[in-house]
C-alpha cells in the first residue's frame, strides 16, 4: 500500500497534503523559495515511487497564491511526470486553482493545459483564501 505525504508549508514553501486513505492530494501556498527544489523533489518521488500503488483515480489540486520562475518549472516537472503515468494508462486528473484577479496564474495554468497530453481543469476562483485549508495530519 502507498504511504502518504505531509510537508508543512510557510511563507516561501507551499503545503503539500497528499492522504492516499482519505483519496486527498493537494499542493496549496506559495511557492517562492530560491530552491523550489527541496520541496518539490519530496513530491517528484513520491509521484514516482507512491503513485503507481495508488489503485483510485488519482486526482491533484493545485492552489497555488505565487509561483516564482523556479517553482514553475518544478510544477512543470511535476506534471510532465504525473503525465507520464497517465499516458501509460493512470487515471490521473489535476485541478489548477486560480483567484480571477491573478492573470499570471490564470495564464501558467493555460500553458500547462495546452502543453501537457492529460487533463488540467483550471478552475477560476473570486476569493483564494476561501478554498485554502490548513491540513493536519489528524484530520
Amino acid at each position: 500500500m502507498s504511504s502518504s505525504l505531509f510537508i508543512k508549508g510557510n511563507d516561501i514553501s507551499p503545503q503539500v497534503y497528499f492522504d492516499v486513505n482519505k483519496c486527498i492530494y493537494e499542493i496549496n501556498g506559495r511557492s517562492m523559495s530560491v530552491s523550489a527544489i527541496s520541496t518539490f523533489q519530496t513530491v517528484l518521488d513520491w509521484v514516482a515511487n507512491e503513485l503507481p500503488g495508488i489503485t483510485n483515480s488519482f486526482t491533484l489540486a493545485l492552489k497555488f497564491q505565487y509561483l516564482n520562475s523556479s517553482s514553475s518549472k518544478m510544477v512543470g516537472v511535476l506534471l510532465s511526470d504525473l503525465e507520464t503515468q497517465y499516458l501509460s494508462g493512470k487515471v490521473i486528473d489535476v485541478e489548477w486553482y486560480f483567484d480571477n484577479d491573478d492573470e499570471d496564474i490564470q495564464a501558467l495554468g493555460d500553458e500547462f493545459v495546452s502543453s501537457k497530453k492529460m487533463p488540467i481543469k483550471l478552475i477560476g476562483v473570486d476569493d483564494m483564501s476561501q478554498i485554502f485549508r490548513t491540513w493536519r495530519t489528524d484530520d
